[in-house]
């Protein structure tokens, strides 16, 4: 528990900081990305931060999270209640039956370990956000080639039109 608040900064260390909201000091974010911030901390830490199962974790409830199209509520509530991650994560021994659902009890207790952490949050949001523009770019994609194949049926067809005219004269 100790190195885990350690990990975090420890409210002691946080007092000489200043703002821990991660903003550059205009708070201007222009053209910014999550996990690209001046100043993030997640970007300090050298070597990978989190286990290959945590980061199989975080992905596969990112992924589900996409799937089911509840992108935008599931940043907005992150984003919300990421001030009281620790708090949070203890509220999951609440949530244990909705929760139970989802995951088999060993991904729930990594679960509820992984949302203790502040930059677990952080990678969530990050996946979350990833997935859900690679499903838009995919559907924008579809729908792009759908169009060009469907201008293109109909430029067929007015050729078929035109060729039949000219024929018929």
């Amino acid at each position: 528990m100790t190195d885990r608040m350690s990990d975090q900064g420890g409210a002691s260390s946080d007092a000489g900081r200043g703002s821990d909201s991660g903003l550059p000091s205009g708070g201007d974010m222009s053209g910014e990305k999550r996990g690209e911030k001046s100043g993030d901390r997640s970007s300090d830490k050298k070597g990978p931060r989190f286990s290959a199962e945590d980061e199989a974790l975080l992905a596969a409830v990112a992924g589900r999270v996409v799937r089911m199209g509840l992108a935008t509520p599931a940043v907005f509530f992150l984003e919300s209640v990421k001030p009281l991650s620790f708090i949070g994560s203890q509220a999951l021994i609440f949530f244990e039956p909705f929760i139970r659902a989802f995951f088999n009890i060993s991904q729930y207790e990594q679960f509820a370990r992984l949302m203790e952490d502040r930059q677990a949050l952080e990678r969530l949001l990050v996946l979350i956000e990833t997935l859900d523009e690679e499903e838009r770019d995919r559907e924008r994609a579809a729908k792009a080639g759908a169009r060009a194949a469907k201008k293109a049926e109909k430029a067929a067809a007015k050729a078929a039109r035109d060729a039949a005219k000219r024929g018929g004269l």
